[in-house]
C-alpha cells in the first residue's frame, strides 16, 4: 500500500466520516449551547409525513422543578417553510414574527415579560400599521404608532409628556424640562379623569 493510500485511508477518510457524522448530528438533534448566559439544548419536532422536514424546533433548559423552559428562538414550519418565529427568555414570550411562505414578515407581536404590549403588521415586507406600548415602571405612559406612512406618540391622559417623536424615522427624543401633561384643560393644568391612567 502506497503512503498516499494509507494517508486517504487512515487518516482523510476517518476525519470525513467524523465530519458528516456531526453535521447530522446537529441537523436531526442539535448540540446544547449557551443563549443569554444559559446552557440550553434543541427540541426537534419532525414532521410525520417527511423525516427531514421540521414541525417546530425551540431550545429549553431544565427548572428547578424538572419541567422544561423555553429559553432562546422558537421556530414553527408548514410544509419546510419557517412560518413563525419567537424569541423566549426564562419561559416568557418576546417578539413573535410571523412570515409567509416566500419569508416575507406579515406581523409581529411584541411581548414583555410575556405579556402583549404592541403589534406590527407589514405589507410587501414593509411596515404598513404599528401600535406599541410606551412602558415605564411597569405601566402604559405612551403609543408609539405608525400609519400612513408616519410615526405618531399619544400620551395617557394625566402623563407627563416628556418625549417627541420624528414622524419619519420614528425615533424617540426626550423633551428636557417638560412640564405639559396629557389630557389637561385649558384653565390652568388640571387632569381629565377620562382615560386617566392610575
Amino acid at each position: 500500500m502506497t503512503h498516499a493510500k494509507k494517508i486517504v485511508l487512515y487518516i482523510l477518510l476517518p476525519c470525513a466520516i467524523l465530519a458528516a457524522a456531526t453535521v447530522g448530528y446537529e441537523f436531526r438533534v442539535g448540540f446544547p449551547r449557551t443563549i443569554e448566559g444559559r446552557r440550553v439544548h434543541r427540541v426537534t419536532i419532525w414532521s410525520q409525513d417527511d423525516y427531514f422536514q421540521r414541525d417546530r424546533m425551540y431550545y429549553v433548559y431544565t427548572g428547578d422543578d424538572g419541567k422544561e423552559i423555553k429559553h432562546g428562538p422558537f421556530q414553527n414550519y408548514d410544509h419546510g417553510h419557517l412560518v413563525e418565529t419567537v424569541d423566549y427568555h426564562e419561559g416568557k414570550l418576546g417578539t413573535a414574527t410571523f412570515l409567509n411562505v416566500f419569508g416575507d414578515k406579515t406581523q409581529e407581536v411584541y411581548y414583555i415579560g410575556g405579556a402583549p404590549h404592541g403589534w406590527a403588521n407589514y405589507a410587501n415586507g414593509k411596515l404598513f400599521t404599528m401600535r406599541l406600548d410606551i412602558l415605564q415602571e411597569g405601566h402604559v405612559l405612551a403609543a408609539k404608532s405608525f400609519a400612513n406612512g408616519q410615526y405618531s406618540l399619544a400620551f395617557n391622559c394625566g402623563e407627563l409628556i416628556n418625549s417627541s417623536i420624528d414622524p419619519a424615522s420614528g425615533q424617540i427624543t426626550p423633551i428636557p424640562d417638560a412640564s405639559k401633561r396629557a389630557c389637561a384643560d385649558s384653565s390652568g393644568g388640571s387632569v381629565s379623569t377620562k382615560a386617566a391612567s392610575k
